[in-house]
């Protein structure tokens, strides 16, 4: 009969890995998130800043006279504030493009650690079988020796009933 305490061992290693696998996903999964948390705050503390920006360039223009070079800074600032907000809108974009393949790593993980672990599940059963397989058997040769005894106190017996 076949040892299979090797191929559990493998198998156990196996899912050993796959555990460890699953578990740097999930640490990855979790960093990902955080970072898609953080460009969304971002994005809304830019929100905050710039909310009232239009009007506080206008307002500071209505104060004074108003020359061409404070036109094109106020539209020097409006481009730079736009920029900014594309910026942060990429960036967001990108976390949760990181975020989709994270989870998607995260799921394979767990799918590879799931069937790892059915393997060993079904290693450990065939190995218990064969154990219960190799204990019957050495049964069976215990009692076909018992047996075997009996029988040959049983001829003893009867050659000295007859003699």
């Amino acid at each position: 009969m076949l040892d299979f305490s090797r191929v559990v061992a493998l198998r156990q290693r196996r899912l050993d890995r796959m555990l460890k696998a699953e578990n740097a996903e999930k640490v990855a999964l979790s960093g990902a998130r955080d970072a898609l948390s953080a460009a969304q705050k971002a994005i809304d503390d830019y929100l905050e800043e710039t909310r009232t920006l239009e009007i506080d360039l206008l307002t500071e223009l209505l104060h004074r006279g108003v020359s061409v070079n404070d036109l094109l800074a106020v539209e020097e600032t409006l481009k730079k504030t736009k920029q900014k907000a594309r910026e942060l809108a990429d960036r967001r974009a990108e976390c949760e493009a990181l975020l989709d393949a994270a989870k998607e790593r995260a799921r394979i993980a767990e799918r590879n650690r799931l069937q790892s672990a059915r393997k060993l599940d079904k290693s450990e059963h065939i190995q218990s079988h064969i154990q219960a397989l190799r204990h019957q058997a050495e049964l069976f040769r215990e009692e076909a020796a018992i047996d075997e005894f009996c029988e040959q106190v049983a001829v003893r017996g009867s050659r000295g009933d007859g003699a």
